[in-house]
């Protein structure tokens, strides 16, 4: 049984890193962990059939990615660290050198929060009655609005002001489902022109960031090591022309209101300020918890034309559309039965193209007849609802 470890790769610079390694196998996926210096992480599995088309694993009755988000503590100051993956019998290990102080790193980013948890509460607005002149004050482990005397109770490290009705405006069910992305070039860019000049920046829905980034505040409805601010996108907790510039990356389409959250943004930015916002169009459905909206450009380009001037709208390098094909076809193979798996791995992409698609679902096509319900969901062409009326 091959197992594999693709990353990381040489040395470790941060606190916090990824594991990505794949498996092929005949066990079942269940016996799949990962450990890092003998103590089992959580991990995510992930269906690889790209791997089953490369002759050594075709005989694996299933080949699988794996992927596990890790941060060191305090306490881990080896100069190595240890990775195994372990499935069924099988191991595969390899040893990684650190190469970083996790007591002064630890002690930097602590500093970055607290400089950027001063500047949230300077700049909080009241969740409840939104007044522009809200102050606060801390009683007890919970924060009081001196205005609407609205009492948020304060359970988590990070700033929380979501109310219990914006749990239900917003659909912000609980999710085991991270999202933890470096930032884009383009995000850098901005973050680093901004910050630059003493400005600030609003990271609006950032998942776990790798990396805390001075003057930049990380919102988010979950309370990651790197979480700023428990707040919701559609009501943002902020006074008006509060930052010098916006991200919103991979969120909008997750949020209920798009509009209303596009409106709350521009208002907290200031004058002349800069949101950068990156939307799908042709990606499949996938949930943090929810996935409602893809979008075209002229969408995405309505979402800000109320207020501000658009001064480019385009598809970055990480937009490209030979991500969207091949999610879109890894999905597609994946909802399919071993039986019709291969038949269909076997099209190329001309006769991909040039087949009739009415034929195709129509005449008991194995790949058409078996494809998955769940899979059909994740990336169909059109969805069709019938409502009736309360």
């Amino acid at each position: 049984m091959p197992l594999f470890i693709d990353l990381p790769k040489g040395q470790i610079t941060t606190p916090e890193f990824r594991i990505v390694g794949w498996v092929a196998t005949d066990d079942d996926l269940s016996t799949l962990a990962v450990f890092v210096n003998g103590s089992q992480v959580e991990h995510l599995v992930m269906d690889r059939p790209d791997l089953r088309s490369v002759p050594e694993l075709a005989a694996f009755a299933t080949t699988a990615a794996v992927a596990a988000q890790v941060r060191l503590g305090k306490s881990d100051d080896a100069t190595t660290i240890a990775i195994e993956l372990r499935c069924g019998a099988e191991r595969h290990s390899q040893e990684i050198s650190v190469a970083f102080d996790s007591v002064e790193l630890d002690a930097t980013q602590e500093a970055l929060r607290a400089t950027a948890r001063a500047f949230v509460e300077r700049h909080l607005l009241c969740p409840s009655c939104r007044a522009r002149n809200s102050t606060f004050e801390w009683i007890e482990g919970h924060l009081r609005c001196l205005v609407c005397h609205m009492i948020l109770p304060q359970a988590t490290r990070a700033i929380n002001t979501i109310r219990t009705e914006l749990v239900a405006g917003s659909d912000l069910s609980e999710t085991g489902n991270v999202s933890s992305n470096p930032y884009t070039v383009d995000a850098l860019a901005l973050i680093d022109s901004v910050v630059g000049q003493g400005g600030w920046v609003l990271d609006c829905g950032a998942g776990r960031r790798p990396e805390r980034r001075a003057n930049v505040v990380n919102l988010e409805i979950v309370d990651f090591e790197s979480t700023d601010v428990l707040g919701v996108g559609e009501a943002l907790p902020f006074q008006d022309n509060t930052f010098d510039a916006v991200l919103s990356l991979a969120v909008l389409e997750h949020v209920r209101d798009p509009v209303r959250c596009a409106r709350e943004i521009m208002r907290v930015l200031k004058p002349g300020g800069m949101v950068l916002a990156d939307v799908p169009f042709l990606q499949p459905v996938h949930g943090f918890p929810n996935h409602y909206y893809n979008m075209t450009q002229a969408g995405l380009t309505n979402l800000f034309v109320e207020s501000g001037d658009v001064l480019a709208c385009k598809v970055p390098l990480h937009g490209h559309p030979i991500l969207a094909l091949r999610w879109l076809l890894s999905e597609y193979l994946a909802g399919l039965p071993e039986s019709a798996r291969g038949h269909f791995a076997a099209m190329t992409a001309g006769e991909l193209a040039d087949l009739d698609p009415v034929h195709f679902i129509t005449s008991d096509h194995p790949a058409a007849a078996v494809l998955a319900p769940e899979s059909q969901a994740v990336i169909s062409c059109l969805n069709s609802i019938l409502v009736r009326k309360r």
